[in-house]
C-alpha cells in the first residue's frame, strides 16, 4: 500500500470542489452539529492547522475522500481557508474504499479529563474535575447547553476558564474543609458549585460564610437558609429532567439569595425563579450577563497561509496518474504523469 501526504491550504473554492469531485457515496451524512463545533472553532483560530484529511486512490486514479469532509465543509461554509495534511492512500478497488472508510472515527477519543491533566489542570486548580464541569453551566449561562456550542464543545476555552477561577475555587475548598464529605459531595454537583463558583467570585467573604455553613451544618436552625439548601439537596438527587430545568442551580441560588438578604426561608420552590438571579452579582435575571465573566482574549494571531493551490489538479500534482476522460471517471480528479 503506498502512502503519500502534502500539506496545502484549502480555501473554499478548492474545499467546495473536493467535496465534489471526490465524494464516496456510502458517506455518512454530514451532522449539523459538528459543522457548528468546528465553524467555532475556525472563527476563533483554535482549529489546530495541518489536521490530516485522508483521501483513497483507486488504480484508475479516482480518489474518494475517507476522513475530512466535515472539516471541508465548514471551509465552504465559512469561507476561512484551513491548512490540512492531505495524505493519499492507494487502494486496490472500491471494497478497500469502504473498509479504509469504516476504520476512521473508532478509536477513544481524548476526554475532557485526558486534557485537563494534560494542561497541568488537576495539579493547579481545586477540586479541578467537578469545576471543570460547573463552568460548563456558567459559560452556558446556566440555560440547555445545545444553544452554546463552545461552552459544550470547545475543552480549550473551558481549560483557560479554569485558570481564572482558581481562587474562587481556592476559597470553597477551604470553606469545605473538615465538613461532612456526604454534605460536600451534594455541594459539589455541577450545577450547584457553578452557584457557589459565582457567589464566591463576586462576594467572597459571605460565600465562605454561607457554603461553609451548608458543608458543615453545624446546629443551623430549620429556618435558615443554608440548612432549607441542604435538606433540598438531600431530597432531590440529580435527573435529567433537573439537568434540563435548572431546578438545582435555582434551588442554590434562591437559598442564596435570602441568606445574602438576611432573610429566613423554609420551602424552596426553583420553579417560581424563571431566570437564574443572585443576589450581589450581575446575574440579575438576563440569560447569559456579559459581567458573569471574564472576556476572553483575543485569539494570537496566525500566520498567514501560504497560498491555495489554483486547482484540484494542481493541488494532487505530487502522484495523481490518470487521465479522467480515458478513464469515463465523473470527476477530474488527477495530475499531470510524472
Amino acid at each position: 500500500m503506498t502512502v503519500q501526504s502534502r500539506t496545502a491550504t484549502i480555501n473554499e473554492t478548492l474545499a467546495r470542489e473536493m467535496r465534489r469531485a471526490m465524494h464516496f457515496p456510502l458517506q455518512r451524512n454530514i451532522q449539523p452539529m459538528n459543522k457548528k463545533r468546528l465553524a467555532v472553532e475556525y472563527k476563533a483560530g483554535r482549529f489546530v492547522q495541518g489536521t490530516q484529511i485522508t483521501i483513497a486512490r483507486l488504480p484508475n486514479g479516482e480518489c474518494y475522500i475517507v476522513d475530512g469532509n466535515h472539516r471541508l465543509e465548514v471551509v465552504v461554509e465559512t469561507g476561512l481557508a484551513q491548512t490540512f495534511t492531505l495524505t493519499i492512500i492507494d487502494v486496490p478497488d472500491m471494497r478497500a474504499v469502504a473498509e479504509l472508510y469504516s476504520r476512521f472515527d473508532n478509536h477513544r477519543p481524548r476526554t475532557w479529563g485526558d486534557g485537563c491533566k494534560a494542561q497541568g489542570l488537576a495539579e493547579t486548580v481545586p477540586m479541578a474535575p467537578k469545576v471543570m464541569a460547573a463552568l460548563g453551566l456558567i459559560q452556558q449561562g446556566f440555560a440547555p447547553a445545545r444553544e452554546f456550542v463552545e461552552a459544550k464543545y470547545s475543552k480549550q476555552v473551558r481549560f483557560d476558564l479554569m485558570r481564572d477561577y482558581i481562587a474562587e475555587a481556592a476559597l470553597l475548598e477551604a470553606a469545605f474543609k473538615g465538613a461532612p464529605s456526604a454534605n460536600v459531595k451534594l455541594i459539589k454537583r455541577a450545577a450547584v458549585l457553578a452557584v457557589a463558583l459565582e457567589t464566591a467570585r463576586y462576594q467572597p467573604s459571605v460565600a465562605v460564610e454561607f457554603w461553609g455553613g451548608v458543608a458543615h451544618d453545624d446546629k443551623l436552625g430549620s429556618t435558615d437558609p443554608r440548612k432549607c439548601l441542604l435538606r433540598w439537596l438531600q431530597n432531590n438527587p440529580v435527573t435529567s429532567l433537573s439537568n434540563v430545568t435548572g431546578s438545582q442551580s435555582k434551588a442554590a441560588a434562591l437559598c442564596w439569595n435570602a441568606w445574602y438578604k438576611g432573610n429566613n426561608y423554609s420551602s424552596v420552590q426553583p420553579t417560581k425563579m424563571p431566570v437564574l438571579v443572585l443576589a450581589g452579582t450581575p446575574w440579575n435575571g438576563r440569560p447569559k450577563p456579559v459581567e458573569a465573566t471574564k472576556p476572553e482574549p483575543a485569539p494570537a494571531a496566525l500566520p498567514e497561509p501560504a497560498p491555495a493551490p489554483d486547482s484540484i489538479e494542481d493541488l494532487f500534482s505530487f502522484g495523481l496518474v490518470g487521465d479522467p476522460a480515458a478513464n469515463g471517471m465523473k470527476s477530474a480528479v488527477y495530475a499531470k504523469s510524472a
